[in-house]
Order: structure tokens, then C-alpha cells, then sequence
């Protein structure tokens, strides 16, 4: 089966992409601004939007810019599902498995490689080599038995628009121009679509950012290794998580993925066009659990909310339960607060509304969920309840 798949990237990538880039000498990379693309992923009134990107990629809009490509590849490190050495590692072992015969290839070993492509899409649907093995499946039905070539034609193209995204990073000559890459697979995908084979590997740190080093075997363009930013694999992803907003900035809502403690400065808190602003936004890697006093201080500030959305422990009893809490107090000028809480159980469901009786100043407030819920959606915070 393995020469079925043999010359596929050929289809996928018409020529060598990395040598016109590297031979040129006007290179117009752009680096990608994670602070911004957290920032504008989180808004739900932004373009930028995650589930709005979504969207349009799997539309396959060919007006998406390379701002909001790139919006939607390194934005998928701020999803709760997001795992850098494990994207689809379950369905593309067993897609490569299937290829790996060398008996005749049949209908079912075409239809599987489409169908493990798909579950990876519909878990991490900004992974390229989804849509890279979706094409060399869809692309064999056609070879073998014909049909339409649409959908064949959309998984290309979504593959292509990816390859371009991490391309427009640099060209990983050095550590001035990387490739910055959200998971190792995606290094050894661009060797291979370049057509470059590694003989080793080193982590190096340079200027605070994290590099692979991949050093090459004899090629004909004389490259002897290349550069891969991998700052959201190492820990920067802690520390740019706490650095990603503007305190100055007032918002309507703000979207936490579990493991978050935040700080809220209530602004404007009436019932229409409520704002407020972030001046904290913290990891969280701990379980925590609920009357630990050290969650709290003393005093809060006036007129502001402090709180957790985290896997939390209703005592310190390490036996007990875990759920995943939303624990918080405020200090709001007048007694009563509200505010519109909607939670997401996949990394891109639809969120639910939940209640939310009014919150007393001062007061501990625990709101449970299960494990399974993954995103807390806060807004329309206000010291006034809506009209009925």
C-alpha cells in the first residue's frame, strides 16, 4: 500500500516552497503576536473569535487573512484541549498503520484514513496533518474508484492554508526567523514537505525563546539545520497567560478555561452595557479546595471581584470529590452583584446559560460543574437585576 501514497505530496504542495522562499531577499515574515491572539481568540465580539474561526476554516473562506490564519493555528494553544504532543496521536497512529500495509489497499482502508482524519478535526480542527491525511484518503477513493472531488479539493486546500500560516513565520535559518510550530509533529511535517531528512535534535534557548534544533542530512541546497520557535511547549504559555490583556482595557465579557484565579475591577454596572477590567489572570495548576484560607485576602478592594475557575475540592479532604468550581468574592459599592455565567463542556460546543441568583458582598460564592465542562463565559456583571 505504501507506494499508493508514495508521490501524494506533490499534489499537496506543487513545488519547493522553502527554497524560493530562502532565495529570496525581500522575505516578509511575520511573527505572531501571541498576547493579541489570546486576547481577540477570548472576545466574543472579535473576528477573531475561536469558534468564529472555526467556522470559516472549515467553509474553507479563502477571504481569512493571514492575521486571522494565524489567529486560528496558534490560537489553538489557548484551547482547553490543547495538547502540543499528543494532537489525533490515537487516530494518526492507526491512520499511519493502514498505510503501512503492503498488501492491496481496499475501499474500508481508504474510508478509515477519512473517517480517523475526521475525529481529529472534530476535536483539534486547526491540526494540518488532519486535513493532510483526509487529502491522501479522500484522493485514493477518487484514483480508485472516481466520484466528486470536492471534498477532496477542501482538504487540500485547508492543509495548504496551514502549511502557509506556519511558513509565513520565517524560514528557520535562524533563530532571528523560526518557524514557530504549537506541537514538535508539525517540525517533521515541514521537513518532509520540504524534503529534508534529520540525522539529530537539540533544545536551545535563546533571548528567553525556546528552539528545536533540527540538524539535517545532505541536501542539495546546502542546509545544514533549521530553527522551530516552540515557546508555547515550554511553560511560556504560564507566563504569557498572565501577561495577555490590557489592564487599562474595559471589556464586556471574559472567556476562562479551567486552572484560572482573576481579578475584575467592575467599571461601568448598570443593566445595559455593563464593563469591566482585567487586572489579573493567573494559572492555576493546583486542585484547590473551597474554605482554604489562602485564597483569599483580607481585604478586597472596592468594587472588585476576585475568583477562581478551577478543579476544586469542597474541603481539604484529598479523598473528596473534584468538580470544576467557579469560587469567588466581591466588593462591589452596592450589596448585591449579578452577572451572566455560560459554560462550554467541549473546547468548541455551544455554551449554556446557567442561573445566577445575585451575589452578596463580601459572601463566598461556589458554583459547581462537572470535570467535563472545560470554559466559563462571564459577563453582563451589574449591581442591578434585569427587568423581568
Amino acid at each position: 500500500m505504501k507506494k499508493v501514497f508514495l508521490l501524494l505530496t506533490v499534489l499537496l504542495l506543487s513545488h519547493n516552497l522553502w527554497a524560493q522562499e530562502a532565495d529570496s531577499t525581500e522575505n516578509h515574515f511575520v511573527t505572531p503576536d501571541f498576547r493579541l491572539i489570546y486576547r481577540n481568540c477570548s472576545d466574543t465580539s472579535s473576528n477573531f473569535y475561536y469558534p468564529k474561526l472555526i467556522s470559516r476554516f472549515a467553509q474553507v473562506d479563502t477571504t481569512l487573512t493571514l492575521a486571522e490564519l494565524q489567529a486560528f493555528y496558534y490560537g489553538q494553544a489557548f484551547q482547553p484541549n490543547y495538547a502540543p504532543y499528543g494532537l489525533g496521536i490515537v487516530q494518526f497512529d492507526r491512520i499511519r498503520a493502514i498505510m503501512s500495509k503492503e498488501e492491496e489497499p481496499t475501499r474500508v482502508d481508504f474510508d478509515s484514513i477519512v473517517y480517523y482524519a475526521d475525529q481529529v478535526v472534530a476535536d483539534h480542527p486547526a491540526e494540518p496533518m488532519a486535513y493532510y491525511y483526509k487529502f491522501i484518503g479522500l484522493n485514493a477513493i477518487y484514483q480508485y474508484y472516481g466520484g466528486d472531488t470536492l471534498e477532496r479539493n477542501k482538504a487540500q486546500l485547508q492543509f495548504q492554508m496551514l502549511f502557509y500560516t506556519i511558513e509565513s513565520t520565517g524560514n528557520g535559518i535562524s533563530t532571528s526567523q523560526p518557524f514557530y510550530v504549537v506541537s514538535t509533529s508539525h517540525e517533521y511535517m515541514m521537513l518532509n514537505m520540504y524534503g529534508f531528512a534529520p540525522k539529530g535534535q537539540a533544545l536551545i534557548s535563546d533571548d528567553d525563546h525556546s528552539f528545536d534544533l533540527i540538524y539535517l542530512q545532505e541536501n542539495e541546497y546546502g542546509v545544514d539545520s533549521l530553527y522551530f520557535n516552540i515557546d508555547l511547549l515550554f511553560n511560556y504559555l504560564s507566563q504569557l497567560f498572565a501577561n495577555s490583556f490590557d489592564p487599562t482595557e474595559s471589556v464586556t465579557s471574559v472567556e476562562l478555561s479551567v486552572g484560572t484565579k482573576f481579578v475584575l475591577e467592575l467599571n461601568k454596572t448598570k443593566r445595559h452595557k455593563s464593563t469591566f477590567r482585567i487586572l489579573a489572570m493567573d494559572k492555576v495548576t493546583d486542585t484547590l479546595y473551597s474554605d482554604d484560607p489562602k485564597l483569599f485576602p483580607d481585604t478586597i478592594p472596592e468594587n472588585q471581584v476576585i475568583g477562581y475557575f478551577a478543579p476544586t475540592r469542597l474541603s481539604d479532604n484529598k479523598s473528596g470529590k473534584v468538580f470544576n468550581c467557579l469560587i469567588f468574592k466581591s466588593n462591589a459599592k452596592k450589596d448585591m452583584l449579578f452577572m451572566d455565567t455560560e459554560i462550554r463542556y467541549g473546547s468548541f460546543s455551544d455554551y449554556e446559560s446557567t442561573s445566577n441568583s445575585g451575589i452578596p458582598r463580601g459572601v463566598l460564592i461556589i458554583e459547581m460543574w462537572p470535570s467535563t465542562v472545560k470554559s466559563l463565559l462571564i459577563s453582563n456583571i451589574r449591581t442591578q437585576e434585569k427587568k423581568p
